[in-house]
């Protein structure tokens, strides 16, 4: 069995992490929280199986306000407010 705290990569097992200094974590259901996120390759959201996972939230820039941004039948649409989960 691999120690919780081996320093080799081996397989760590725990509810949630969080970094010493607070700039992300994961939940125990997965969800990832950053200050910042930098994609070097590419990123995917959404499947063809559930494109509507694809839907995100933006918050204008002038007021703070937060949008959901849907793709459909290849237009981008806006609706105010978060993305329902």
């Amino acid at each position: 069995a691999t120690s919780p705290n081996d320093p080799y990569g081996n397989t760590i097992l725990a509810s949630s992490i969080q970094s010493v200094t607070g700039s992300w974590s994961i939940s125990p259901s997965g969800t990832l929280v950053v200050n910042e996120l930098k994609v070097r390759e590419g990123a995917e959201f959404g499947t063809e199986t559930k494109p509507t996972s694809s839907d995100f939230t933006l918050y204008d820039k002038k007021t703070g306000a937060p949008y959901c941004v849907k793709i459909s039948g290849g237009g981008v649409k806006t609706v105010p407010g978060k993305c329902s989960s």
